[in-house]
């Protein structure tokens, strides 16, 4: 069941989890950042894992960035979740295997929202309940941003394709066993609010998408950390820490040391690492390096 759209999956997840709602600004902007220190520079671009078909041609800074660069850096080198054994691991990890069901890791106002939501998708109560809560969401999520035309790849995919298609060099921040433990552990401290964040999040998608393109596509991070990087830090802490602030701070090393190297990165990360106090680009700043956004 899991094997048709396990890329999808992990492609899509922070979409999935970070929609909210974006205010309409006129920032003559762009979601991509040059970030430079004394000898050495890289580019950082904020992205959207999936995509309208409308949304395309991408903004032209990210061309712009690809081709002054040598190497694509993405959250994570996806090429091998195809793979039988990444599948096998995924299921084993990402469903229940201690006989128990989703439904017993709920309390009941939980369970009926649920049922609830999958009811607006024709969907049975139980059709969920062999995931935990991470794979949970994410089916959720495919199946509601499908329903409202966001079915293109991401921008990540697209430059993907293009750097194999350029015989470009491709590095991950995280290793696909890092991105696996990562989708699978999300609710599991407390699955009653992970849940509860994921249907709330996936109410507001279908109002707020176009906002949500535009804001994206004029780099408008104000709006962005605003409407919904101070929700999440402020209703779900634990998702937002493990979601966003844990990561940013593991990946720093990696980019000072990409910094600190010969070669020039453009760096492709959901655009919800790049807004806020937490945010990737306030951390490089933080370290002394000069943060410019393109316009």
């Amino acid at each position: 069941m899991l094997k048709p759209f396990v890329t999808g999956l992990m492609r899509a997840f922070i979409c999935v989890l970070c929609f909210a709602g974006f205010i309409d600004k006129g920032y003559a902007q762009s979601a991509v950042w040059k970030v430079s220190g004394e000898q050495h520079s890289l580019y950082i671009g904020g992205t959207l894992h999936i995509l309208k078909p409308s949304d395309f041609p991408l903004p032209k800074q990210f061309d712009e960035a690809y081709s002054v660069t040598e190497t694509l850096v993405l959250e994570a080198d996806l090429s091998d979740f195809g793979s039988g054994d990444a599948q096998n691991e995924l299921t084993s990890m990402m469903m229940w295997q201690d006989g128990s069901k989703l439904s017993d890791h709920l309390n009941a106002a939980t369970l009926e929202r649920l049922t609830k939501k999958l009811k607006t998708y024709g969907l049975p109560a139980n059709v969920l309940m062999d995931f935990k809560p991470g794979l949970a969401s994410m089916t959720m999520g495919m199946i509601e941003l499908g329903s409202h035309g966001l079915s293109e790849e991401g921008v990540d995919t697209f430059y993907d394709k293009k750097a194999r298609k350029d015989n470009r060099k491709i590095v991950g921040l995280e290793t696909t066993k890092q991105q696996l433990g990562f989708v699978a552990n999300m609710g599991m401290k407390n699955p009653d609010a992970f849940i509860n964040y994921s249907i709330d999040d996936l109410n507001e998608i279908g109002p707020v998408i176009d906002k949500l393109s535009k804001a994206w596509r004029q780099g408008d991070m104000q709006a962005l950390s605003v409407l919904m990087i101070d929700k999440m830090q402020s209703l779900y802490p634990d998702i937002y820490s493990s979601l966003l602030v844990e990561r940013n701070k593991a990946w720093l090393p990696k980019l000072i040391e990409m910094l600190g190297d010969a070669e020039t990165e453009l760096v492709l990360v959901g655009v919800g690492h790049l807004a806020g106090e937490d945010s990737v680009l306030a951390l490089l700043k933080g370290a002394g390096y000069k943060i410019e956004q393109l316009p």
